[in-house]
């Protein structure tokens, strides 16, 4: 039969790099996370 569940993701969760596999009857649900933005030095001419 079907079986649908929802469930909201986290705010580091990536969207893009979601996999999903079954197997022997066992769903497994890979998400990635995103990659933290880095620090970075903007030089401002005046």
């Amino acid at each position: 039969g079907e079986f649908e569940r929802h469930f909201r993701l986290p705010e580091k969760a990536d969207s893009q790099q979601i996999s999903a596999s079954s197997e022997h009857g066992v769903l497994r649900i890979r998400i990635g996370k995103s990659a933290k933005a880095q620090p970075r030095r903007i030089t401002v001419n005046h």
